[in-house]
């Protein structure tokens, strides 16, 4: 399991997100999870994300999270 899973599951162990393609949809994360997701992101990448740069697509799947970590210069290595 990667990293970023583990995030996620540690924000919502209730949720599914291994077998989910749409987070959003999903309704498994709100606004809240995604400001702690952040933050363990950026604490992991030693980044910090421009939240004026952030869409609601950047929290849609795995890897469009990782797309919006690769953007803010971290390193997704450090996620998988």
């Amino acid at each position: 399991m990667s990293k970023l899973m583990e995030i996620l599951k540690d924000t919502r162990p209730e949720n599914d997100f291994e077998s989910s393609t749409n987070f959003l949809e999903d309704d498994y994360l709100d606004s809240l999870d995604i400001v702690t997701v952040l933050t363990e992101i950026e604490d992991i990448c030693s980044i910090e994300i421009d939240y004026a740069d952030i869409a609601e697509t950047d929290f849609e799947t795995e890897e469009s999270i990782l797309g919006l970590v690769a953007r803010s210069g971290g390193d997704t290595a450090l996620l998988k």
